[in-house]
């Protein structure tokens, strides 16, 4: 089998439920993700084949649509451990922050979670609603902000993520 990896989706005129219900339904290999706030966007574990499959000969294919990387004009896909991180940030957070236009912040330090459920996230160090949170891109599509982490919890990295 080839090499799946997360595409970002841009969702028109329906939610992202129905449109990850229909690729499920039709492909059961294909892994999908949204998050409610967002109902615009869906991602995808996947090839590109399936989708194009999905976008040009299916009903609900209509609504759906890659997000385009301006700079090589391929479809955005998404790191493995962005799309890690963002879930987690959205699974475990109460009130996690999730954006869909680029903040407007000064970014800190990149940091890792050392310990308790977010232990592995990446993402920098921001000052928002008056509280210091770690703020995880995915892509330059979407953003999540955590809530306070204590700076016990975290250890600064050196090295810049892979991009």
């Amino acid at each position: 089998m080839l090499d799946k990896s997360w595409f970002a989706l841009r969702i028109k005129y329906v939610h992202a439920e129905r449109i990850s219900c229909q690729l499920n339904a039709l492909y059961p290999y294909v892994q999908t993700c949204f998050i409610p706030p967002v109902s615009g966007l869906l991602f995808a574990l996947t090839t590109r084949d399936v989708l194009d499959d999905f976008i040009h000969c299916r009903a609900d294919g209509k609504y759906v649509g890659f997000i385009w990387d301006k700079a090589t004009k391929n479809p955005v896909v998404v790191r493995e451990k962005a799309m890690d991180d963002f879930i987690r940030v959205c699974g475990v957070m109460q009130y996690p922050i999730v954006m869909t236009d680029r903040p407007q912040v000064t970014l800190g330090s990149h940091v890792r979670v050392i310990d308790g459920p977010l232990k592995g996230v990446e993402g920098r160090v921001v000052r928002m609603k008056k509280s210091r949170r770690i703020l995880v891109d995915v892509e330059g599509v979407l953003w999540a902000a955590t809530e306070f982490i204590g700076p016990d919890l975290l250890e600064v990295i050196e090295d810049e993520p892979a991009s």
